[in-house]
């Protein structure tokens, strides 16, 4: 399978409009009280709808290639939510770079509390604060897989660098271990284009606009 890092294709758009968002795949039904119950018959999957700003031509012949490559089967890309890209107490990164020395450091999963529900990640900064509605990447698996996981509590690290149990959602694929990969800088999923979604733009006053796309997270 192709898969391109966020450097080969996300972080080179120019996107002016972003809807981010999880959607679950659920059964429902109402009771006479008025409650509903809910039953998940599927995962929850990250999906977006992307609107690029207007481009000189010389950009759109490069986005427009890079989206053919993208509609080809088995092509994946790496994306993850622009309103978001670090956690909001270090909206820049930069703490995370200070600590990994020049490139954005990572932590990793130090304990999983029972259901997949609630993690305490480490290798942090020390008083790193991590607050609800930061995302963490969890990397697991072999093959490689990409989780995506937005905090509903915060927590600050310990003077051993570790953020106690947080609340996630949502929860924790099958297959994630202690010790595996949790990035909070630019964290994302990997994607597919929807079939169907992708417009490749028109040519107005010497600029290409129109350019878009929807994507739905992969769990291969």
């Amino acid at each position: 399978m192709t898969l391109l890092i966020r450097e080969d294709f996300w972080n080179l758009l120019p996107i002016a409009e972003l809807d981010w968002r999880l959607t679950t795949q659920q059964e429902t039904s109402s009771l006479g009280g008025g409650d509903v119950l809910r039953a998940d018959v599927g995962p929850s999957l990250w999906e977006a709808t992307v609107a690029c700003a207007p481009m000189p031509e010389a950009t759109a012949r490069t986005i427009r290639t890079l989206l053919m490559r993208l509609e080809r089967p088995g092509a994946a890309f790496l994306a993850y939510d622009l309103h978001a890209p670090y956690p909001a107490a270090d909206p820049s990164g930069d703490v995370l770079r200070a600590h990994g020395g020049g490139s954005v450091a990572q932590g990793d999963i130090n304990a999983i509390d029972l259901g997949g529900s609630r993690i305490a990640i480490g290798e942090l900064p020390i008083g790193y604060e991590l607050t609800a509605g930061d995302y963490v990447e969890i990397r697991y698996g072999l093959p490689t897989r990409y989780g995506l996981h937005r905090l509903i509590e915060g927590a600050i690290a310990s003077a051993g660098g570790v953020a106690p149990f947080v609340e996630i959602v949502p929860e924790l694929r099958v297959g994630v271990s202690l010790g595996d990969t949790a990035r909070l800088g630019q964290p994302g999923c990997k994607c597919v284009l929807t079939p169907g979604s992708v417009s490749y733009g028109t040519m107005r006053g010497g600029l290409i606009g129109g350019v878009g796309f929807a994507l739905r997270q992969t769990l291969r």
